[in-house]
């Protein structure tokens, strides 16, 4: 017999299929086959040697081709005409000759498992096999249940990443809290027998939030009680890990919670646009260009300038702007506050005035969260732009919100696609990488031609503050001699904090009667621009013409004085009449002084 099998095994090849099941393929599996097949049958005819190769896989490929439910149901059918239902006996062929039980399930690859399910199914008369979840009475409901709240995870409180599509999650956040909220969210209108199931939870967010993750590492600044969290997770005993998950869950809360009123006060702004205005505004990773997909190995080590881009979006007009251009401005506030300046000034102009202003911004010292920057809020509203302005900051290591969105088509795009100068980014880069994307809204793109030096023009008139950075929320109203600060820890306090119950803080000491300085842009060192020339090959004529007339003359990106000096003369708008103020109830805490 084994001479005769080791002549038909090497001889007839077995062939799977890629798409089987696994016990498919186990029961294809040379070794598994040629081990049933030295089986010794406990009756006299010894019927597995007169089996071949080829037709026990082409029988067994006839069985594991179907699921659970045919399988049962074909083996019943094929049982069901061997049967005799008066002897109560069963007497079973293969290839028309008389087998015995153990040589059946060999040539098929049946388990006696199965095999007695199907008998006794026959016995009892009970033929027609269905499949018990079909009996069920699913509700599709439970399946929108999961995927409404999911989209509002992903909408709502995820980490908007600026450099892909996916939306991150707090690291040490899981999926089972999210169910656990979930639950929460839902338990007061629903019985609790029909809440949705954490397994069909996670299909429905396998299925359809794919790029909703939860990252076990974060090339990007990772929150300061994250990472505690993080360091205190590998010393946790029995004792301690109770506490630590009631800070983690607490810490997760509290992110959600803020990026939940982040939330509803762009719907709000969105519903009642004449009521409020919100801005938001954030910076985008430096590119350098000129820039080339493929990248050469060449440019490696050559030198090209940094072109920087900055989203502004205006969530009450629905209106998203880039500005960008080559590094030819102080990296600080002075560019924030310019912006803002004539981003407020156009909505100004237009007459779309609101008596309140709300700002969403990074957490950087340098370019938002300092003193300059809240002195340009009072500055604003010294002038009667507004009665009322807030800054909001999310937490940090959490900011990622939707001016990073913004951000993602330019930052997947330059992968594949090529940018050579500033006037190849505006005519060729910018709709290349949003035409990819033609869900999102292609934004509106302004050069920066030059900048107002604020910070020299405010610092004589403010006062020196510190310990602010702990703070993430901050107020600005109008009072009868001057503006006022108030802060608070964040969004989600319910009082501001001043001097006491009735006083804010007086952050200027004075204020300047005159206009900021003009700020022109500076030109760029020539170790920035030197190797430039040696990527001419890789670029078309009206790119290495613009580069040639660049490094001949800088100044041709330059504005003129007429253009800078544009605002010079009615620079705080001051032929529109002022808006009324905004009435506040809310109490004041006595606070820690910042001054």
């Amino acid at each position: 017999m084994s001479k005769r099998l080791s002549y038909q095994s090497t001889n007839t090849p077995i062939h799977t299929n890629e798409k089987s099941s696994k016990k498919m393929k186990t029961a294809l599996n040379r070794e598994n086959l040629m081990d049933d097949l030295k089986l010794i049958c406990l009756c006299e005819t010894q019927c597995v040697e007169q089996f071949r190769i080829k037709d026990v896989i082409s029988a067994r490929v006839v069985y594991h081709s179907k699921n659970e439910v045919e399988k049962l149901q074909w083996l019943i059918d094929l049982l069901s005409t061997f049967y005799n239902v008066e002897n109560n006996e069963i007497s079973l062929l293969v290839l028309g000759r008389l087998v015995c039980r153990d040589a059946f399930l060999v040539y098929y690859g049946i388990s006696q498992y199965k095999f007695y399910v199907a008998l006794n199914r026959i016995k009892n008369e009970n033929l027609v096999v269905v499949h018990g979840n079909s009996l069920r009475d699913y509700k599709k409901s439970l399946h929108d249940l999961c995927y409404t709240y999911l989209q509002k995870i992903v909408e709502n409180f995820g980490d908007k990443q600026p450099d892909s599509d996916e939306v991150h999650l707090p690291s040490h956040c899981l999926k089972s809290d999210i169910y656990e909220e979930f639950i929460n969210s839902i338990k007061d209108t629903m019985i609790q027998d029909d809440f949705p199931s954490y397994r069909t939870f996670r299909q429905v967010w396998e299925d359809s939030f794919s790029h909703l993750k939860i990252p076990k590492k974060n090339r990007m600044g990772i929150c300061d009680l994250c990472v505690k969290l993080s360091n205190e997770k590998d010393t946790l005993t029995r004792l301690t890990h109770s506490s630590w998950q009631r800070k983690r869950k607490l810490h997760i809360k509290n992110v959600f919670d803020e990026r939940q009123e982040n939330y509803r006060r762009i719907a709000f702004s969105q519903t009642y646009p004449n009521m409020i205005t919100l801005i938001g505004i954030d910076r985008m990773n430096a590119i350098r260009i000129p820039w080339q997909m493929p990248f050469p190995k060449s440019w490696l080590t050559k030198s090209r300038p940094r072109y920087e881009v900055i989203s502004l979006v205006d969530f009450g007009n629905n209106q998203n702007e880039i500005y960008h251009g080559l590094n030819c401005f102080p990296h600080d506030s002075d560019a924030t506050m310019t912006l803002l300046y004539f981003k407020l000034r156009e909505l100004r102009e237009n007459g779309k005035i609101t008596p309140k202003l709300q700002l969403h911004m990074d957490n950087c010292f340098r370019e938002n969260k300092n003193r300059f920057v809240f002195a340009f809020c009072i500055m604003l509203i010294y002038h009667g732009w507004y009665s009322m302005i807030e800054i909001f900051f999310l937490p940090p290591g959490h900011t990622h919100a939707e001016n990073d969105a913004l951000f993602v088509p330019l930052a997947k795009g330059k992968w594949k696609t090529n940018c050579h100068s500033p006037k190849h980014f505006t005519d060729y880069f910018v709709p290349k990488c949003y035409q990819r994307y033609k869900t999102n809204q292609i934004p509106t793109y302004k050069d920066i031609t030059y900048l107002y030096s604020w910070k020299n023009w405010l610092e004589p008139h403010i006062r020196n503050i510190k310990h602010h950075s702990i703070y993430r929320a901050f107020q600005f109203k109008k009072v009868s001699d001057g503006v006022e600060m108030f802060y608070k820890t964040s969004s989600l306090d319910n009082s501001w904090i001043g001097y006491h119950s009735t006083y804010g803080v007086q952050l200027m000491s004075s204020y300047p009667n005159n206009i900021p300085n003009i700020l022109p842009p500076f030109l760029l060192p020539s170790d920035d621009l030197k190797d430039i020339p040696s990527m001419y090959e890789f670029m078309d004529d009206t790119n290495k013409h613009w580069w040639e007339s660049f490094l001949l003359d800088q100044t041709i990106t330059h504005p003129s004085q007429e253009i800078m000096e544009e605002f010079n003369l009615n620079f705080w708008v001051t032929d529109v009449v002022n808006i009324p103020e905004v009435q506040i109830t809310e109490d004041i805490q006595i606070p820690p002084p910042l001054i």
